[in-house]
């Protein structure tokens, strides 16, 4: 029979700072819902407006949070593991890329194309 070696200091969840907590949910979920209200606004203009800064605005504040959420609060990805800077490039692609293919279908189905 093999005896069980207790662990000392048992793993306990880490907890994250508040400000970690938000910029997690902004990232992950409000940025995408303001992002996707954004393209409607871009959907609905006629011509070039504000809406198509604000849509630019949103796509910099999810980039912007991403970074910060991994450089200075020890970020994870959505399976809890550290965040890396292949992760951050990965995001970065993804968002540019999936951004500028919204922007261009919200513009082109628009009245003001």
């Amino acid at each position: 029979m093999v005896a069980r070696q207790m662990d000392p200091t048992p793993s306990e969840p880490q907890y994250q700072s508040q400000a970690g907590c938000l910029l997690r949910l902004f990232w992950m979920f409000i940025g995408n819902i303001a992002l996707v209200a954004a393209a409607f606004l871009v959907y609905k203009s006629i011509g070039w407006s504000i809406a198509d800064l604000i849509y630019w605005l949103v796509i910099g504040l999810l980039i912007g949070a991403r970074y910060i959420d991994i450089a200075r609060l020890q970020g994870t990805t959505i399976h809890l593991e550290p965040a890396t800077t292949g992760h951050f490039k990965r995001y970065l692609l993804v968002v540019m890329l999936g951004g500028a293919g919204l922007f261009v279908t919200a513009r082109a189905l628009g009245p003001g194309f």
